[in-house]
């Protein structure tokens, strides 16, 4: 591939979240009362959920002083400039991926409306599980476009690429059907449970939390040797 290409849309992922998996992250094995209340909620989680991406094809464009052009959208960032150089030299790809991923808002919707704190925050976990699923569907669909190790950024980690600059992503990925996500004027994506960002590739791995300036998350899986502050980008396992 290369060259700017098509927007892309990925709106039929499906999401069957394991239960197994889902008792073990949310603490409930062994409580029959709360597998059953649990499986209540999966089983409305599986019927409501519909994750979405939305990505493209880009060949950046390196302007200097840390900016950084996709398809003549300009992102201002060191750090993002020079992890596409290094993607560009190292990996043999001159083309990276912007992209929108979101759990959905029907499923987002859902669990807004579910009631009881506990319950909540359990409907909040499976809008995260879809979030990755709909990550993992994307991860496969860039996989065969180029070699070495798949690796995301995203505004607001690293630091120095601010939040404030997620509509230049947004318009970068405009299609006709409309945004898979809306973004407020606080530059707070809705659903919650959405992400946006840019895949590359890489000579090795870029954990998305290595630029991340939270000092603790549950969900951490950068090396802790690492002198970067540590993130986690949706979980690495779908914990969230």
């Amino acid at each position: 591939m290369s060259g700017n290409g098509p927007v892309h849309v990925l709106q039929s992922i499906p999401f069957c979240p394991d239960p197994a998996q889902c008792r073990r992250i949310l603490r409930v094995e062994g409580n029959v009362r709360r597998e059953k209340e649990l499986a209540d909620l999966l089983e409305q989680a599986a019927s409501k959920a519909r994750p979405k991406v939305v990505w493209r094809a880009c060949v950046p464009e390196f302007l200097g002083s840390g900016r950084t052009a996709l398809n003549g959208h300009c992102f201002s960032s060191k750090v993002l400039a020079k992890l596409l150089r290094g993607a560009v030299k190292d990996a043999g790809s001159p083309v990276v991926f912007p992209f929108i991923a979101t759990c959905g808002e029907e499923l987002g919707h859902w669990a807004s409306a579910v009631t009881g704190k506990l319950r909540a925050y359990w409907a909040h976990t499976l809008t995260r599980l879809a979030l990755k699923t709909a990550l993992d569907r994307l991860e496969a669909e860039l996989k065969p476009f180029g070699r070495g190790v798949l690796s995301r950024v995203e505004p607001g980690i690293p630091k120095d690429w601010p939040v404030t600059e997620q509509p230049g992503l947004f318009a970068l990925l405009a299609h006709d059907d409309g945004p898979v996500a809306q973004l407020n004027e606080y530059c707070v994506m809705r659903p919650l449970s959405s992400i946006s960002g840019l895949y590359f590739f890489s000579k090795k791995a870029v954990p998305p939390c290595t630029y991340c300036v939270l000092p603790t998350c549950r969900g951490k899986h950068a090396p802790k040797s690492r002198p970067e502050p540590l993130f986690c980008l949706a979980g690495k396992s779908g914990e969230a």
